[in-house]
Protein backbone atom coordinates (compact mmCIF):
# COMPACT_ATOMS: atom_id res chain seq x y z
CA UNK A 1 0.00 0.00 0.00
CA UNK A 2 1.37 3.54 -1.04
CA UNK A 3 1.84 6.51 1.22
CA UNK A 4 -0.30 9.39 0.13
CA UNK A 5 0.28 12.97 1.09
CA UNK A 6 -1.26 13.81 4.58
CA UNK A 7 -0.32 10.47 5.99
CA UNK A 8 2.02 10.55 9.07
CA UNK A 9 4.67 8.07 9.10
CA UNK A 10 6.67 6.88 12.15
CA UNK A 11 10.16 5.55 12.16
CA UNK A 12 9.93 1.42 12.96
CA UNK A 13 13.21 1.58 14.85
CA UNK A 14 13.39 5.20 16.01
CA UNK A 15 9.53 6.21 16.96
CA UNK A 16 9.97 9.60 15.30
CA UNK A 17 6.91 10.93 13.11
CA UNK A 18 6.49 13.66 10.28
CA UNK A 19 3.32 14.52 8.60
CA UNK A 20 3.45 13.77 4.47
CA UNK A 21 3.50 16.51 2.36
CA UNK A 22 4.27 15.36 -0.85
CA UNK A 23 5.26 11.69 -2.29
CA UNK A 24 7.55 12.28 -5.10
CA UNK A 25 7.90 9.00 -7.27
CA UNK A 26 10.87 8.61 -9.39
CA UNK A 27 10.97 5.47 -10.42
CA UNK A 28 9.20 2.09 -10.42
CA UNK A 29 5.75 1.84 -8.81
CA UNK A 30 3.60 1.29 -5.81
CA UNK A 31 1.94 -1.69 -7.58
CA UNK A 32 4.83 -3.30 -8.92
CA UNK A 33 6.58 -2.62 -4.98
CA UNK A 34 9.74 -1.07 -6.76
CA UNK A 35 8.64 2.37 -6.22
CA UNK A 36 11.70 4.88 -5.29
CA UNK A 37 11.81 8.51 -4.55
CA UNK A 38 11.59 10.90 -1.98
CA UNK A 39 9.16 12.26 0.73
CA UNK A 40 8.46 16.22 1.67
CA UNK A 41 8.14 16.60 5.40
CA UNK A 42 6.78 18.69 7.88
CA UNK A 43 6.07 18.72 11.45
CA UNK A 44 9.23 16.43 12.30
CA UNK A 45 9.80 15.05 15.81
CA UNK A 46 12.49 13.17 16.73
CA UNK A 47 15.28 11.83 14.02
CA UNK A 48 14.82 9.18 11.55
CA UNK A 49 18.13 6.44 10.94
CA UNK A 50 17.82 4.07 8.36
CA UNK A 51 14.46 2.54 8.97
CA UNK A 52 10.91 1.07 7.96
CA UNK A 53 8.48 3.96 7.88
CA UNK A 54 5.19 2.96 9.22
CA UNK A 55 1.92 4.53 8.61
CA UNK A 56 -0.75 3.61 11.42
CA UNK A 57 0.63 -0.07 12.35
CA UNK A 58 1.69 -0.87 8.50
CA UNK A 59 5.28 -0.65 6.87
CA UNK A 60 4.66 1.50 3.80
CA UNK A 61 8.54 2.10 3.36
CA UNK A 62 12.26 2.04 4.04
CA UNK A 63 14.73 4.94 4.35
CA UNK A 64 17.83 5.41 4.15
CA UNK A 65 18.07 8.01 6.93
CA UNK A 66 16.84 11.30 8.54
CA UNK A 67 15.68 14.17 6.59
CA UNK A 68 17.14 17.66 5.41
CA UNK A 69 15.54 21.20 5.71
CA UNK A 70 14.42 22.64 2.09
CA UNK A 71 15.78 25.80 1.36
CA UNK A 72 16.31 28.29 -1.62
CA UNK A 73 20.31 29.20 -1.30
CA UNK A 74 21.20 32.84 -1.30
CA UNK A 75 21.93 34.79 -4.73
CA UNK A 76 21.01 33.63 -7.98
CA UNK A 77 18.62 35.14 -10.73
CA UNK A 78 15.12 33.36 -10.34
CA UNK A 79 12.82 32.03 -13.52
CA UNK A 80 9.61 31.05 -13.27
CA UNK A 81 6.80 28.77 -15.25
CA UNK A 82 3.35 27.68 -14.70
CA UNK A 83 2.13 24.45 -15.57
CA UNK A 84 -0.35 21.56 -14.28
CA UNK A 85 1.68 18.24 -15.36
CA UNK A 86 -0.91 16.11 -13.22
CA UNK A 87 -4.42 16.74 -15.55
CA UNK A 88 -6.67 17.80 -12.30
CA UNK A 89 -7.75 21.22 -12.42
CA UNK A 90 -5.94 22.14 -8.61
CA UNK A 91 -2.84 20.76 -9.60
CA UNK A 92 -1.65 23.43 -11.28
CA UNK A 93 1.95 24.39 -9.96
CA UNK A 94 4.87 26.65 -10.55
CA UNK A 95 8.22 24.83 -11.44
CA UNK A 96 11.47 27.62 -11.37
CA UNK A 97 15.13 27.79 -11.21
CA UNK A 98 17.65 30.03 -10.00
CA UNK A 99 21.35 29.20 -11.07
CA UNK A 100 22.46 28.42 -7.91
CA UNK A 101 20.85 25.32 -6.48
CA UNK A 102 18.04 22.93 -7.94
CA UNK A 103 14.84 23.26 -9.64
CA UNK A 104 11.74 23.30 -7.46
CA UNK A 105 8.26 22.60 -7.30
CA UNK A 106 5.80 24.94 -5.41
CA UNK A 107 1.89 24.57 -4.73
CA UNK A 108 1.86 27.44 -2.81
CA UNK A 109 2.40 25.70 0.10
CA UNK A 110 5.20 22.88 -0.09
CA UNK A 111 8.25 23.56 -2.22
CA UNK A 112 9.92 20.38 -3.61
CA UNK A 113 13.23 20.54 -4.79
CA UNK A 114 13.34 18.71 -8.39
CA UNK A 115 16.76 16.59 -8.70
CA UNK A 116 18.08 15.85 -11.79
CA UNK A 117 20.57 13.77 -10.68
CA UNK A 118 23.34 16.52 -11.89
CA UNK A 119 26.47 16.95 -9.83
CA UNK A 120 26.34 20.59 -10.06
CA UNK A 121 22.65 20.39 -10.31
CA UNK A 122 22.02 24.55 -10.41
CA UNK A 123 19.74 25.18 -13.94
CA UNK A 124 19.64 28.38 -14.64
CA UNK A 125 16.70 28.60 -17.51
CA UNK A 126 13.18 26.64 -17.82
CA UNK A 127 10.49 26.15 -20.05
CA UNK A 128 7.47 23.94 -20.52
CA UNK A 129 7.17 21.96 -24.08
CA UNK A 130 5.47 19.26 -25.18
CA UNK A 131 4.54 18.55 -21.39
CA UNK A 132 8.03 18.04 -20.34
CA UNK A 133 10.01 20.37 -17.89
CA UNK A 134 12.92 21.30 -19.90
CA UNK A 135 16.24 23.15 -17.85
CA UNK A 136 19.20 24.43 -19.37
CA UNK A 137 22.41 23.79 -17.39
CA UNK A 138 26.27 25.81 -17.43
CA UNK A 139 27.92 24.49 -20.70
CA UNK A 140 25.07 24.99 -22.97
CA UNK A 141 23.03 21.36 -21.68
CA UNK A 142 19.78 21.30 -22.46
CA UNK A 143 17.30 18.81 -20.75
CA UNK A 144 14.26 17.59 -20.20
CA UNK A 145 12.21 14.95 -17.69
CA UNK A 146 10.41 12.25 -18.72
CA UNK A 147 7.08 13.23 -20.26
CA UNK A 148 4.24 14.18 -17.63
CA UNK A 149 6.87 13.67 -15.04
CA UNK A 150 8.56 16.98 -14.05
CA UNK A 151 10.59 14.97 -11.34
CA UNK A 152 11.80 12.04 -12.84
CA UNK A 153 14.87 12.57 -14.70
CA UNK A 154 15.15 8.87 -16.14
CA UNK A 155 16.23 8.39 -19.71
CA UNK A 156 14.59 4.72 -19.45
CA UNK A 157 11.42 7.07 -19.53
CA UNK A 158 12.30 9.66 -21.45
CA UNK A 159 14.69 11.79 -20.27
CA UNK A 160 17.45 13.45 -22.72
CA UNK A 161 20.28 16.03 -23.02
CA UNK A 162 21.02 17.88 -25.81
CA UNK A 163 24.01 20.19 -26.64
CA UNK A 164 23.51 23.37 -27.80
CA UNK A 165 27.37 24.31 -28.81
CA UNK A 166 27.34 27.47 -26.37
CA UNK A 167 25.73 28.83 -23.40
CA UNK A 168 21.57 29.22 -23.75
CA UNK A 169 20.53 32.56 -22.71
CA UNK A 170 16.67 31.39 -23.22
CA UNK A 171 13.99 28.63 -23.61
CA UNK A 172 10.60 29.58 -24.61
CA UNK A 173 8.13 27.20 -26.06
CA UNK A 174 6.29 28.96 -29.16
CA UNK A 175 4.14 26.38 -30.49
CA UNK A 176 2.92 22.40 -30.17
CA UNK A 177 5.92 21.01 -31.38
CA UNK A 178 7.98 23.85 -31.34
CA UNK A 179 10.50 25.67 -28.81
CA UNK A 180 13.13 28.26 -29.16
CA UNK A 181 16.33 27.43 -27.60
CA UNK A 182 18.44 30.54 -27.70
CA UNK A 183 22.08 30.89 -27.55
CA UNK A 184 24.24 34.34 -27.33
CA UNK A 185 25.11 34.15 -30.83
CA UNK A 186 22.94 31.30 -31.94
CA UNK A 187 18.99 30.24 -32.09
CA UNK A 188 17.92 27.03 -32.37
CA UNK A 189 14.38 25.32 -32.59
CA UNK A 190 13.47 21.88 -30.92
CA UNK A 191 11.11 20.15 -32.18
CA UNK A 192 9.30 16.90 -31.42
CA UNK A 193 7.08 15.39 -29.04
CA UNK A 194 8.85 13.25 -27.12
CA UNK A 195 12.55 11.63 -26.68
CA UNK A 196 12.11 9.23 -29.40
CA UNK A 197 12.05 12.22 -32.11
CA UNK A 198 13.52 15.53 -30.58
CA UNK A 199 15.35 17.71 -32.90
CA UNK A 200 17.39 20.52 -32.61
CA UNK A 201 17.85 22.77 -35.47
CA UNK A 202 19.76 25.71 -35.52
CA UNK A 203 18.07 28.17 -37.28
CA UNK A 204 20.95 31.15 -37.11
CA UNK A 205 24.50 31.15 -36.25
CA UNK A 206 24.84 35.00 -36.86
CA UNK A 207 22.12 36.02 -34.52
CA UNK A 208 21.93 35.17 -30.61
CA UNK A 209 19.24 35.77 -27.75
CA UNK A 210 20.62 38.36 -25.10
CA UNK A 211 19.49 37.11 -21.72
CA UNK A 212 16.37 38.03 -20.48
CA UNK A 213 14.95 39.83 -23.05
CA UNK A 214 12.50 36.92 -24.90
CA UNK A 215 9.24 37.17 -24.50
CA UNK A 216 6.18 36.22 -26.88
CA UNK A 217 3.20 38.98 -28.14
CA UNK A 218 2.18 38.28 -31.08
CA UNK A 219 5.11 36.18 -32.06
CA UNK A 220 8.40 35.48 -30.20
CA UNK A 221 10.52 38.68 -29.69
CA UNK A 222 14.03 39.03 -28.29
CA UNK A 223 17.34 41.13 -28.30
CA UNK A 224 20.33 40.93 -30.49
CA UNK A 225 23.05 42.37 -30.75
CA UNK A 226 21.58 44.49 -34.10
CA UNK A 227 18.49 45.09 -32.78
CA UNK A 228 15.12 44.42 -32.07
CA UNK A 229 14.32 40.65 -33.86
CA UNK A 230 11.45 38.57 -33.87
CA UNK A 231 10.12 34.91 -34.92
CA UNK A 232 7.31 34.57 -37.16
CA UNK A 233 5.54 30.77 -38.48
CA UNK A 234 5.62 30.75 -42.29
CA UNK A 235 2.91 28.86 -43.93
CA UNK A 236 4.94 25.70 -44.43
CA UNK A 237 4.01 24.07 -40.00
CA UNK A 238 7.40 24.29 -38.34
CA UNK A 239 9.64 26.21 -40.16
CA UNK A 240 9.98 30.59 -39.31
CA UNK A 241 11.31 33.46 -40.75
CA UNK A 242 13.10 35.68 -38.77
CA UNK A 243 12.99 39.90 -39.11
CA UNK A 244 13.59 42.97 -37.33
CA UNK A 245 10.98 44.36 -35.54
CA UNK A 246 11.69 48.31 -36.17
CA UNK A 247 14.30 50.04 -37.86
CA UNK A 248 13.10 53.42 -36.46
CA UNK A 249 15.05 51.97 -33.05
CA UNK A 250 18.06 51.01 -34.61
CA UNK A 251 20.24 53.97 -33.09
CA UNK A 252 19.22 53.45 -29.48
CA UNK A 253 21.05 50.15 -29.38
CA UNK A 254 24.60 51.08 -30.46
CA UNK A 255 23.96 53.82 -27.72
CA UNK A 256 23.18 51.48 -24.77
CA UNK A 257 26.42 49.32 -26.07
CA UNK A 258 28.92 52.43 -25.61
CA UNK A 259 27.39 53.77 -22.29
CA UNK A 260 27.25 49.48 -20.63
CA UNK A 261 23.72 49.48 -20.15
CA UNK A 262 22.49 45.86 -20.18
CA UNK A 263 19.30 44.02 -20.74
CA UNK A 264 18.04 43.46 -17.10
CA UNK A 265 14.66 42.27 -18.09
CA UNK A 266 12.20 42.51 -20.13
CA UNK A 267 7.63 41.44 -20.22
CA UNK A 268 4.82 41.52 -22.07
CA UNK A 269 1.93 43.60 -21.53
CA UNK A 270 -1.43 41.90 -22.66
CA UNK A 271 -3.62 44.41 -22.69
CA UNK A 272 -1.60 46.66 -24.40
CA UNK A 273 -0.51 44.69 -26.92
CA UNK A 274 3.40 45.87 -25.69
CA UNK A 275 6.80 44.25 -25.44
CA UNK A 276 8.68 46.28 -22.69
CA UNK A 277 12.72 45.91 -22.11
CA UNK A 278 14.26 47.06 -19.26
CA UNK A 279 18.16 47.96 -18.83
CA UNK A 280 20.43 48.14 -16.46
CA UNK A 281 21.10 52.28 -16.63
CA UNK A 282 16.93 52.48 -15.45
CA UNK A 283 16.02 53.39 -19.19
CA UNK A 284 14.21 51.13 -21.20
CA UNK A 285 11.70 51.33 -24.46
CA UNK A 286 8.22 49.85 -24.77
CA UNK A 287 6.80 48.47 -28.99
CA UNK A 288 3.49 48.47 -29.09
CA UNK A 289 2.29 45.69 -31.58
CA UNK A 290 -1.61 46.66 -32.11
CA UNK A 291 -1.33 48.60 -35.64
CA UNK A 292 -0.14 47.47 -38.68
CA UNK A 293 3.85 48.37 -38.32
CA UNK A 294 5.24 48.16 -34.97
CA UNK A 295 5.74 51.56 -32.93
CA UNK A 296 8.38 52.05 -30.03
CA UNK A 297 8.72 54.78 -27.28
CA UNK A 298 11.77 54.55 -25.15
CA UNK A 299 11.00 55.82 -21.40
CA UNK A 300 13.18 56.35 -18.11
CA UNK A 301 11.57 54.90 -14.91
CA UNK A 302 14.43 56.41 -12.75
CA UNK A 303 14.91 52.78 -11.35
CA UNK A 304 17.62 50.34 -12.01
CA UNK A 305 15.17 47.15 -12.59
CA UNK A 306 16.50 43.89 -11.63
CA UNK A 307 13.32 41.58 -12.36
CA UNK A 308 10.07 42.30 -14.00
CA UNK A 309 6.66 39.60 -13.62
CA UNK A 310 3.57 40.07 -16.03
CA UNK A 311 0.71 37.85 -14.52
CA UNK A 312 -3.01 38.05 -14.35
CA UNK A 313 -4.99 38.60 -10.83
CA UNK A 314 -7.50 37.10 -9.12
CA UNK A 315 -10.30 38.36 -11.94
CA UNK A 316 -8.76 38.18 -14.58
CA UNK A 317 -7.16 41.99 -14.78
CA UNK A 318 -3.11 41.97 -15.59
CA UNK A 319 -0.79 42.98 -12.78
CA UNK A 320 3.01 43.67 -13.89
CA UNK A 321 5.39 43.69 -11.25
CA UNK A 322 9.04 45.17 -11.23
CA UNK A 323 11.84 44.80 -8.97
CA UNK A 324 14.74 46.81 -8.20
CA UNK A 325 18.76 46.30 -6.92
CA UNK A 326 17.26 48.03 -3.91
CA UNK A 327 14.74 45.41 -2.52
CA UNK A 328 11.97 47.50 -3.83
CA UNK A 329 9.02 45.96 -5.95
CA UNK A 330 6.82 48.24 -8.29
CA UNK A 331 3.63 48.17 -9.70
CA UNK A 332 3.73 48.93 -13.23
CA UNK A 333 0.62 51.21 -14.90
CA UNK A 334 -0.75 51.66 -11.61
CA UNK A 335 -1.89 55.63 -10.03
CA UNK A 336 -0.86 58.52 -11.53
CA UNK A 337 2.59 59.11 -10.57
CA UNK A 338 5.94 57.58 -10.04
CA UNK A 339 5.93 56.12 -6.51
CA UNK A 340 4.88 59.90 -5.68
CA UNK A 341 7.48 61.67 -8.40
CA UNK A 342 5.43 63.78 -10.99
CA UNK A 343 5.13 61.54 -14.39
CA UNK A 344 7.31 63.76 -17.46
CA UNK A 345 7.56 62.82 -20.57
CA UNK A 346 8.34 64.42 -24.09
CA UNK A 347 7.39 63.63 -27.97
CA UNK A 348 9.85 64.80 -30.54
CA UNK A 349 7.48 64.73 -34.29
CA UNK A 350 9.04 64.19 -37.49
CA UNK A 351 9.16 67.16 -39.72
CA UNK A 352 5.99 67.31 -41.82
CA UNK A 353 6.44 69.45 -45.11
CA UNK A 354 2.46 68.58 -45.98
CA UNK A 355 3.63 67.56 -49.38
CA UNK A 356 5.69 70.54 -50.86
CA UNK A 357 8.99 71.08 -49.42
CA UNK A 358 9.51 73.70 -51.49
CA UNK A 359 6.82 75.75 -50.57
CA UNK A 360 7.04 78.13 -47.09
CA UNK A 361 3.86 77.56 -45.39
CA UNK A 362 2.47 79.81 -42.26
CA UNK A 363 0.56 78.13 -39.46
CA UNK A 364 -1.89 80.09 -37.92
CA UNK A 365 -3.84 77.02 -34.69
CA UNK A 366 -2.67 73.62 -34.41
CA UNK A 367 -5.37 71.62 -33.04
CA UNK A 368 -5.08 68.56 -31.06
CA UNK A 369 -7.03 65.52 -30.29
CA UNK A 370 -5.96 62.93 -27.72
CA UNK A 371 -6.98 60.56 -25.02
CA UNK A 372 -5.60 61.74 -21.76
CA UNK A 373 -6.44 61.22 -17.88
CA UNK A 374 -8.09 64.52 -16.57
CA UNK A 375 -5.70 67.47 -15.29
CA UNK A 376 -2.97 66.60 -17.52
CA UNK A 377 -0.42 69.31 -18.58
CA UNK A 378 0.81 69.97 -21.90
CA UNK A 379 3.35 71.87 -23.61
CA UNK A 380 3.84 72.67 -27.15
CA UNK A 381 6.53 74.27 -29.23
CA UNK A 382 6.99 74.29 -32.81
CA UNK A 383 10.30 74.14 -35.01
CA UNK A 384 10.47 75.19 -38.55
CA UNK A 385 12.82 74.13 -41.85
CA UNK A 386 14.46 71.25 -39.30
CA UNK A 387 15.16 73.02 -37.46
CA UNK A 388 16.78 76.31 -39.24
CA UNK A 389 18.60 78.98 -37.06
CA UNK A 390 16.99 81.50 -40.02
CA UNK A 391 13.71 79.89 -38.75
CA UNK A 392 13.52 80.60 -34.87
CA UNK A 393 10.80 78.62 -33.19
CA UNK A 394 7.10 79.70 -31.81
CA UNK A 395 6.77 80.80 -28.51
CA UNK A 396 6.16 77.89 -25.86
CA UNK A 397 2.35 77.58 -25.01
CA UNK A 398 0.51 75.16 -22.07
CA UNK A 399 -2.39 74.00 -21.14
CA UNK A 400 -4.40 71.50 -19.48
CA UNK A 401 -6.64 69.05 -20.60
CA UNK A 402 -9.62 68.69 -18.17
CA UNK A 403 -11.11 65.48 -19.25
CA UNK A 404 -13.95 64.54 -21.33
CA UNK A 405 -18.11 64.36 -20.71
CA UNK A 406 -20.14 61.27 -20.85
CA UNK A 407 -23.53 60.03 -22.35
CA UNK A 408 -26.90 59.09 -19.96
CA UNK A 409 -27.58 56.14 -18.81
CA UNK A 410 -24.21 54.99 -20.63
CA UNK A 411 -21.46 56.13 -18.61
CA UNK A 412 -20.62 55.70 -15.02
CA UNK A 413 -20.68 58.92 -12.29
CA UNK A 414 -16.74 59.86 -11.10
CA UNK A 415 -15.74 58.76 -14.16
CA UNK A 416 -16.59 62.08 -16.69
CA UNK A 417 -16.74 65.79 -16.25
CA UNK A 418 -20.40 66.61 -16.00
CA UNK A 419 -20.14 69.90 -17.78
CA UNK A 420 -17.53 68.76 -20.66
CA UNK A 421 -18.15 67.66 -24.23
Amino acid sequence: KEIAGGDTITGATSGATAIVKRVIVTSGSWDKSDAAGRLILSGQTGTFVSESVKVESSNRATIGGDSEQISLPPGGRYEFVNHNFYGAANLRRMYGVNGVGPAFEWDGETLAPVVTGMTADKPNHIAVFSNHLFLSFPGGSLQNSSIGSPHEWNPVTGALEIGLGEEITGLFGIAKRAMIVGGRNKVAILYGNDANNFSLDTYSNDSGVIEWSMQRIATPCYIDDRGLRSLSTTEAFGDFKMGTVTGTLHPFFPAQRKRGATVRASLRCREKDQYRVFYSDGTGFTTYFGRKYPETLIFNLGVTVSCACSSEESDGSEIMLIGDEDGWVYQLDAGTSFDGKEVTAFLRLPFNHNGAPNQINRYHMARLEMDAEPNTSLALVAEFAYGAIEQPPSIEQSFSVSGGGGFWDEDFWQDFYWDAQ
